[in-house]
């Protein structure tokens, strides 16, 4: 099972992976996290696929990237702590679920 960062990325940006689910440890905020990776086949036969990352469960905290995920961007909002990408965080991170 895919656990570790850079494998993670590697599948969300080769689309070879369709869902993660993860939450932050120790941070109720961010309990329900996932990135659903979305193609979309249109009219003139092109694929494109987008990267939807929903940190909230009312989607208030949700962003969307097209074709590869995009790391330096600082997802997580934590107060007087800062901002923070996936990749910052990440030894705080627990994968719940991988499809």
């Amino acid at each position: 099972m895919i656990k570790d960062y850079n494998e993670i990325i590697e599948a969300l940006n080769s689309h070879s992976i369709n869902l993660v689910k993860f939450r932050v440890k120790d941070y109720a905020h961010y309990r329900n996290c996932k990135i659903t990776v979305k193609k979309d086949e249109l009219l003139n036969g092109n694929v494109i696929y987008w990267i939807d990352v929903n940190l909230s469960d009312d989607g208030s905290e949700r962003v969307g990237f097209y074709d590869t995920f995009k790391e330096g961007f600082k997802l997580f909002r934590m107060g007087r702590k800062g901002s923070f990408t996936l990749k910052q965080l990440w030894d705080r991170i627990e994968i719940v679920e991988i499809n």
